[in-house]
Order: C-alpha cells, then sequence, then structure tokens
C-alpha cells in the first residue's frame, strides 16, 4: 500500500477538516484551514503541510507525487516535503502540485508540478499553468490563452469566509479531530 497508516492525519487546534474529504499520506493541517467534503490531499512522494489560513473546497486536489519516470519503490528516491504557505484558496475543482502565499486557484485551475509560485498570484478558473518557472509575485493568470499581468497589490486574505465557514460547516458536516486548547497537532 502506498498510504500506509503510519502517518496519520495531524490537525492543528482551530483547523475545521470534513470527514468527508480524503486525506491520504503525512499531513499536516494548520490552525484556521477549512477543508472542505470531497477535498483531496494526498501525500504520496513525502509529507505536506499545509499552513494557517487556507481554504480547501471541494473536489480541489493537493498531491504530492512521484514524477512520472519515477515510482514509488525505485532505490534512492527521498520523499520531498510539499509546505503550503499561509491564506491559500483553492477554489472548487483545482489541481495542485506546489505552493506559496496568498495565493487564490479559481474553478478547476491546474498548476504543474514543475511551476514555483511565489506570493500573492491568481490562477483563473480553468487557467492551466504546467510550465517549468518561478511564477512572479502578485502574477494573474486569466482568459482562455491564459494570458498573465502583474497586479500592484497581493489578494486580500479570506479571513471573514473563513470565519462563516469555521461556524457553518461543523452544522452540516461532521468533523476531524483537532487538538484542543493548544497547537500540538493530534494524531487521528
Amino acid at each position: 500500500d502506498v498510504f500506509p497508516n503510519a502517518h496519520p492525519l495531524k490537525c492543528t487546534a482551530g483547523a475545521v477538516v470534513c470527514v468527508e474529504s480524503e486525506i491520504r499520506g503525512d499531513v499536516t493541517i494548520g490552525a484556521r484551514t477549512v477543508v472542505h467534503p470531497k477535498a483531496r490531499i494526498i501525500a504520496e512522494a513525502g509529507p505536506i503541510i499545509i499552513g494557517e489560513g487556507n481554504l480547501i473546497e471541494e473536489q480541489a486536489l493537493i498531491i504530492n507525487s512521484y514524477p512520472e519516470n519515477i515510482m514509488p519503490d525505485t532505490e534512492g528516491v527521498e520523499p520531498k516535503t510539499m509546505t503550503i504557505g499561509t491564506n491559500n484558496v483553492f477554489e472548487v475543482g483545482c489541481g495542485i502540485l506546489c505552493i506559496a502565499d496568498y495565493n487564490i486557484w479559481a474553478y478547476v485551475a491546474d498548476l504543474g508540478r514543475n511551476v514555483i509560485l511565489t506570493s500573492g498570484c491568481i490562477i483563473g478558473a480553468c487557467c492551466q499553468v504546467n510550465t517549468c518557472e518561478v511564477v512572479p509575485e502578485n502574477t494573474v493568470v486569466y482568459g482562455s490563452n491564459c494570458i498573465r499581468r502583474v497586479q500592484s497589490e497581493k489578494p486580500q486574505s479570506q479571513t471573514l469566509q473563513l470565519d462563516f465557514l469555521m461556524k457553518i460547516l461543523p452544522n452540516y458536516h461532521h468533523m476531524k479531530k483537532t487538538a484542543k486548547g493548544n497547537s500540538t497537532p493530534v494524531r487521528n
């Protein structure tokens, strides 16, 4: 099995993670992060550490996977940690292989494994960035041709939406347990 039970989910106090989400492998979720039902977080090629204040919506896929030419049992392959920063928004159906801070991935946006995304970027609806590059800070990718421009400021934090979801989601969905009263991760 690629996803042994030796790496249970670690949720920090204040994280809201719906039981209906699919989380496999060694995953740590930071405080004030909301994971909707049907979101998928898969740590296959190494751990995934998700920072604070992230919003991960339905059918979003965050995966730390092996490159296409490397198999999990290949000798000498070291696990590589995927670190997701703070205050990112992963909208419905987006697919992500690498992350920084204060970024937004719109509906069905896709970001490839060789892209290094800096802070303050917006990947628009249905846009794909699957090149080998470092995307400059505050870059906006939009439209059917994935046009790029640089905005003057990073996107606003989704604090109000996170506050609302943290209150409402537990009324309608079962939640994974988190540590109470401190920021020590708990294993489920």
